[in-house]
């Protein structure tokens, strides 16, 4: 156990000599390419997840509307892509 570390932030083991690498890979901040916000790389992955979600419940509604849908989505929603869309 002595080579091993408990990292500081996320309490994962990580042998001592690659704990900065691992801080500084998993628990740097990268922006979403969906939506600008800025996350660590480790919950990057479900974050898109989710922010494809919501995408796809906003264009399934649209198809459905016809001329505009307006779409309950949660407050994270990015500001950047607008809830109403005009089919």
């Amino acid at each position: 156990m002595r080579h091993i570390a408990l990292c500081p932030q996320c309490k994962e083991p990580v042998p001592k000599a690659q704990l900065q690498e691992h801080i500084a890979e998993e628990h740097s901040k990268v922006p979403c390419a969906l939506c600008g916000q800025e996350f660590e790389k480790h919950v990057m992955e479900d974050h898109k997840v989710r922010v494809q979600t919501d995408i796809l419940t906003l264009l399934v509604g649209v198809a459905y509307c016809n001329n505009h849908c307006k779409v309950k989505l949660s407050n994270s929603w990015p500001s950047t892509i607008p809830l109403v869309a005009k089919v």
